[in-house]
């Protein structure tokens, strides 16, 4: 026995009778809402309000997710509001014609595409030997970036400064050196680097700068200075990116440090052996905080007017040429070996460049260092 809607009990056949009107009922009522819906085109409405709550409940859940990563990003980086918030990260080409900007910045990310790190277990590891037959070794970590020896970078200075600062005990067990030449060829033992930094500046930014502040080409550009200047460049990252296949090597790039500069510290000092506590990242970086910003986040000492009335369309587009030749004539910085520093000081239009070409070729008299190759004999 059951029970009808009204509470009545129900015989078994009338509980049959029952659900099959119900189930009429029911066809019935279906047939009539297929026949609406065919008589007047409902089906693509249907379908778009269900994508349409789809789509809404996707973006609610999208939304929702991002705000709470942004939310812990914005908690985690409170301490660093009055850094953040007062750098600005351009680079040489955002002043550059809108015309020309595009190319520009295409070609520079392409170079920066090629530059190579070496972090792996096989990547060459090992301790220096403190003297010929000795067997007290360290470790011995080098900085390297492009830079003229008669003007000590600022960008490495303070890089080195905050690591001190940071737990960076150095000359104990770990030794850090602050170099620009380019490391001897030899497979690791040559260039007597037990492990190296390599720093990265945007490329177009970084020679637009050395040729900014050399007082011997009267801080006026021609396609002629900006041509040679970035091919030196280049060059030197070059000969980095073939160490970079089989020594133990750290990129950090400069704009990335702006950003950042808690977490690259944190890369560096841990590449290098040190285990630094998060306060001490954090102290040191409020100690340098103006020093980022001025070292880090501008782009040339030069202004912004002044920028835009040399960077004229016609040396932007110079610069795309340049890069596009020197990619294709070193394979993308990959063809062994890289091409001739002292080069780009012959020639008919020779422009004398702020950094050396001595200062940038593998040190065969240095410490620690052993030539075997005549290409570094002949000066890079």
């Amino acid at each position: 026995m059951s029970k009808n809607g009204q509470g009545q009990s129900m015989m078994p056949e009338q509980k049959c009778k029952y659900r099959t009107k119900k189930y009429l009922a029911n066809l019935l009522l279906v047939g009539i809402v297929a026949v609406v819906i065919l008589r007047y085109h409902l089906w693509d409405q249907i379908f778009a309000g269900q994508n349409l709550i789809f789509t809404a409940l996707q973006s609610s859940f999208h939304l929702k997710g991002k705000a709470n990563v942004a939310s812990s990003h914005i908690e985690n980086d409170k301490i660093f509001a009055n850094t953040t918030s007062t750098i600005v990260l351009s680079s040489s080409n955002t002043n550059i014609m809108p015309a020309s900007q595009e190319k520009v910045s295409g070609m520079e990310a392409f170079f920066e595409s090629t530059i190579r790190s070496c972090l792996g277990t096989n990547c060459f590891n090992d301790k220096v030997n403190k003297a010929k037959r000795s067997t007290v070794s360290f470790t011995r970590v080098g900085i390297l970036f492009p830079f003229a020896a008669s003007m000590p970078s600022r960008e490495l200075t303070l890089i080195l400064n905050l690591m001190n600062m940071a737990g960076l005990q150095n000359g104990k067990d770990i030794e850090v050196i602050l170099d620009s030449h380019v490391p001897a060829y030899g497979y690791g033992k040559n260039h007597g680097w037990s492990r190296i930094i390599r720093v990265v500046k945007p490329l177009v930014e970084h020679a637009f700068s050395l040729l900014s502040e050399s007082s011997s080409l009267n801080n006026s550009l021609d396609e002629h200075a900006m041509d040679s200047q970035i091919r030196q460049l280049m060059r030197w990252h070059c000969r980095l990116n073939h160490v970079a296949a089989h020594t133990a090597m750290l990129t950090i790039f400069t704009t990335d440090f702006a950003r950042r500069p808690v977490v690259e510290l944190e890369k560096m000092l841990t590449f290098t052996g040190i285990k630094a506590s998060r306060e001490d990242l954090v102290k040191a970086v409020r100690q340098y905080n103006t020093d980022i910003i001025t070292t880090f986040g501008s782009s040339t000492s030069m202004s912004s007017t002044e920028m835009k009335q040399q960077f004229t369309p016609m040396l932007a587009e110079a610069i795309t040429k340049t890069i596009e030749s020197e990619m294709k004539a070193t394979q993308e910085l990959t063809k062994w070996p890289c091409k001739f520093f002292r080069d780009l000081e012959k020639g008919k239009h020779v422009v004398k460049l702020p950094i050396h070409s001595k200062d940038l070729a593998a040190n065969c008299t240095g410490d620690y260092v052993t030539c075997s190759v005549q290409y570094d004999f002949q000066g890079g």
